[in-house]
This record gives structure tokens, C-alpha cells and sequence, in this order.
């Protein structure tokens, strides 16, 4: 599957201002699709610009591009196969899905071989509870304390990957 590049980037970014200052995070999310090279990857809420634009899609609505799954990542079981995807990509999403981070986790592993979501990170933003205070406990609460198998910060967010597969 091919990866999005700093053009593609570049182009979105000029037309939405809402992707202004992402490209560090979006550059190591791609930097890890492209290296976990999947055959068959879903992007949760990846609003105008998938990492990987021919993987499938999930979200609650079809504003601004119709998702191939319309389905609330809120509510499981998720309409999706056990294993039917090699990656799952979810990237500033977890915060808004209330307080069922921790059983969409669970569906994430059941659906894919391997995942990649971003966080914001340690945001000081009271007045935006579902971005405030991320920090690592927090996280790991939301991701039912699996360890990833790689953290990485870009800025005021934080990536993290794991591998189903691998044995611990």
C-alpha cells in the first residue's frame, strides 16, 4: 500500500488549516506503515488525509469523505472479521471516544496485526478535558497496559506501535 508523502501533506495542509504543524507526527506514522508495509490496513477518523489513502476507513459520519465502515468506535464488537486487517491506524482520535478507550483497544487487537495511534500529549488545556493531561498512565489505561513495542514523541504528541503477533 502506498504511504502518503510531504506533498500530499503539503497540498492538504494549504487547503485546511487544521493541518497546520502535524506533519511531525504524520511523518513518523507513515515512516512506521511504510516500514510495516501492510496488505490490507483501516484508519480510524482519519478526516482529510489517510496515512495510507487506499486502506479502509472508519467514522461515525461521512463528513468530510464517506468512510468505508460507518460505524461508532464506541460501540463493540466493531462490524469487522477477526484479523481482517495487517494494521490499524488511529492518530489523535483516542481522546474523543469517551470513556470506551479501553474496550475499542480490545477491538483493535481482535481486527489487526498490529497498531499505530497517536496521543496528545501532556496538553495543558482544562477547558478540553478529553485533550488535557494525556500522559503515559493515562494512556496505558486506554490501551488495557499492553506494552507497545515502540514510543515516539513528535512535539506535543506521542505515537505509539504495536505487534499483535509478537510473543512477550
Amino acid at each position: 500500500m502506498e504511504v502518503i508523502t510531504r506533498a500530499d501533506f503539503d497540498a492538504t495542509e494549504a487547503a485546511d488549516p487544521y493541518y497546520r504543524h502535524r506533519w511531525p507526527y504524520l511523518r513518523q506514522a507513515a515512516a512506521w506503515a511504510r516500514e510495516l508495509a501492510p496488505r490490507c490496513a483501516i484508519e480510524l477518523g482519519p478526516y482529510r488525509l489517510p496515512i495510507l489513502p487506499e486502506a479502509d476507513t472508519m467514522d461515525r459520519c461521512s463528513h468530510p469523505r464517506p468512510p468505508t465502515i460507518l460505524h461508532d468506535a464506541m460501540i463493540a464488537p466493531w462490524p469487522i472479521q477477526d484479523r481482517a486487517y495487517d494494521l490499524f491506524i488511529a492518530l489523535q482520535v483516542w481522546e474523543h471516544l469517551g470513556s470506551s478507550q479501553a474496550a475499542a483497544f480490545r477491538e483493535v487487537q481482535r481486527v489487526a496485526r498490529a497498531a499505530i495511534l497517536s496521543f496528545p500529549y501532556r496538553w495543558n488545556c482544562p477547558d478540553r478535558p478529553d485533550h488535557h493531561g494525556i500522559d503515559e498512565a493515562r494512556i496505558a489505561e486506554w490501551t488495557c497496559h499492553k506494552p507497545p513495542a515502540e514510543v515516539v514523541h513528535a512535539g506535543s504528541r506521542v505515537l505509539y506501535r504495536w505487534d499483535f503477533t509478537a510473543r512477550r
